[in-house]
Order: structure tokens, then sequence, then C-alpha cells
């Protein structure tokens, strides 16, 4: 969980600006990023795992509830009773507030937005 955690300071303090917001709500936006690509990392390996043992697609019902689930309990990691606020301090002039660990968080999050292709693409071949 502190890897979510890092990746969600790096975000954080990206449209936090120490103070100087560069949009109305930079926590909730970190969140929208941050919750949304960790929860298709995890739910895509999942996802991937079963279509290769069943070989067969889940139902829409079966996806969208570990979505949900998965968002519920990053928004309790992360925003909830305003942790985003103990995240920042926690990272904020770290060993982990680098320009490399910037880099490696925002990858990861474009990792995830290539893994929905590369789901889609992959599973979606007529056999």
């Amino acid at each position: 969980m502190k890897i979510v955690k890092l990746i969600y300071f790096h975000i954080y303090n990206s449209y936090y600006k120490d103070g100087n917001y560069t949009n109305d709500i930079p926590h909730l936006t970190a969140f929208g990023i941050v919750g949304c690509s960790v929860s298709i990392i995890l739910l895509s390996a999942i996802f991937s795992v079963y279509q290769l043992i069943f070989d067969r697609r889940l139902t829409t019902v079966m996806v969208v509830v570990p979505f949900v689930i998965s968002l519920a309990y990053l928004f309790y990691s992360l925003m909830y009773d305003a942790k985003y606020k103990a995240i920042y301090s926690e990272f904020k002039d770290s060993k982990w507030d680098t320009v490399v660990i910037r880099i490696l968080s925002w990858s990861v999050l474009v990792i995830a937005f290539v893994l929905i292709g590369s789901y889609a693409y992959i599973f979606n071949q007529p056999k």
C-alpha cells in the first residue's frame, strides 16, 4: 500500500504545488487518476488470469463490482478523514520526493491505461 500512497503523493503534489492549486480540488483529482489506474492494473491481472484459465469473459457485473470495491477501498485508504494530508506530510521532502520517483509514478499510470487497450486487443481477437 505504501507504493500506492507514494504514487498518490506524486500525482497530488503535481496538482497541489505546495499550496498553490492548479485546479480546484487536487486531492480529488489525484484520487480519480490514481484510484482508476491502480484498480485497472489489479483487475486487468485478475481478468487476464480468469480469461486464460476458463477461456471465457467475465460479465459486466463481475467487472463493475470488483472495480467499485477497489475504488471504495482506495478512497478509504487515500481520502477518508483527510488521509491525503498525512500522506503529503509523510513523503514531502523525504528520500522518495525525487524527480526519478515522480517519473516512475507517472509511468505506472501510463501503464494502467495501456493495459486497457492491450487487454481489449488481446482477448477480443476472433477465434
